[in-house]
């Protein structure tokens, strides 16, 4: 058996605190708005969102958010639920 990575042993103990038994990982960071190679900051991000309900093209957006489980509580999804009201 493979020795297990810092990575894969983080999730295990996510999901041991966590009290899940499994995870799905994709190992994907966060996507810069502007589809570049690089990694957008959490300001980019909301000026983007905000962007997008600025122009009425939100929908999409606003649907992942609220359709993600209530056990994904990131401070970015809490500051997206807190300045756009989405759920």
């Amino acid at each position: 058996m493979a020795a297990m990575s810092q990575v894969d042993s983080s999730i295990e103990d996510w999901l041991q605190r966590k009290q899940l038994d499994c995870a799905v990982w994709t190992a994907l960071g966060p996507n810069d708005p502007e589809r570049k190679a690089s990694l957008s900051t959490e300001e980019q991000r909301m000026t983007f969102l905000k962007g997008l309900v600025a122009t009425g093209k939100a929908q999409a957006a606003r649907e992942y958010f609220e359709k993600t489980p209530a056990q994904i509580a990131t401070p970015f999804r809490g500051r997206v639920r807190e300045e756009l009201g989405w759920n």
